[in-house]
């Protein structure tokens, strides 16, 4: 699971442990048990203007006190990360996330056009037989509750999103709890 950690909430830690029961029942895993990693980019040591690399490794520590491996990376984009993991392993990588970051997952123009825009980011993305874990995410304002399922995908891009639903490459998380919907971490940090 990707996420800046700050602080780690309920809500982040059903995220990740949905994700892992669900990626636990794939068949490809053969009974096998993945690590499972808490990754924080680089670009989240930015407090405001600063950085602040004390809360960076406070955020870490508090990862390890729960029991979590931590991952620090320089990967902005989930294609990146998901190639350098990729070079460590063969086997299949999940991915935990909120359905409000599946937006970054099909915005083509966070994709580098030599490297072949969007499908090149997302041949890296889903090498391995990654699977994408798609938590509900709630909008406060208008109450509505987006899911990978009814997620707002660019009409040229539906039938490519559809495939990936499809065939299991995206899916929504079960069994979460909706009581966490509201709980946004800056809320909890202020």
């Amino acid at each position: 699971q990707r996420g800046s950690f700050r602080p780690v909430t309920k809500a982040t830690l059903d995220v990740l442990e949905r994700a892992h029961e669900q990626f636990l029942k794939e068949p490809e895993l053969r009974n096998e048990n993945p690590v499972v990693l808490t990754e924080m980019t680089l670009r989240h040591l930015t407090t405001g203007e600063a950085i602040d690399h004390v809360d960076f490794l406070h955020r870490a520590g508090t990862l390890g006190a729960l029991g979590r491996t931590v991952l620090i990376s320089n990967f902005r984009r989930h294609h990146r990360l998901a190639a350098y993991l990729s070079r460590y392993t063969s086997r299949p990588l999940g991915l935990a996330m909120g359905a409000s970051k599946l937006g970054e997952i099909f915005d083509e123009s966070l994709y580098n056009p030599g490297e072949g825009g969007l499908l090149g980011g997302l041949g890296l993305l889903f090498k391995n037989h990654t699977r994408l874990y798609v938590y509900p995410s709630l909008n406060l304002e208008t109450g509505h509750i987006t899911t990978a399922e009814n997620f707002s995908i660019a009409p040229h891009l539906r039938h490519l999103y559809a495939h990936l639903r499809e065939n299991r490459w995206i899916q929504d998380i079960e069994n979460y709890n909706p009581d966490f919907f509201p709980i946004r971490s800056r809320d909890v940090l202020a």
